[in-house]
């Protein structure tokens, strides 16, 4: 019986997995970086 890994599929997955965190992450902290540190420690 041979096992056969598949490479190509793994890649997709861990890129698409990779692309997925730094979009969700980059936009919050795009929009926390417009707020001005007072403003937000006003509302705290």
């Amino acid at each position: 019986m041979v096992f056969h890994v598949p490479v190509v599929e793994i890649t997709l997955i861990l890129v698409g997995a990779y692309l997925a965190t730094l979009v969700t992450t980059y936009l919050p902290a795009r929009t926390a970086s417009l707020v001005a540190p007072a403003e937000a420690l006003w509302y705290e």
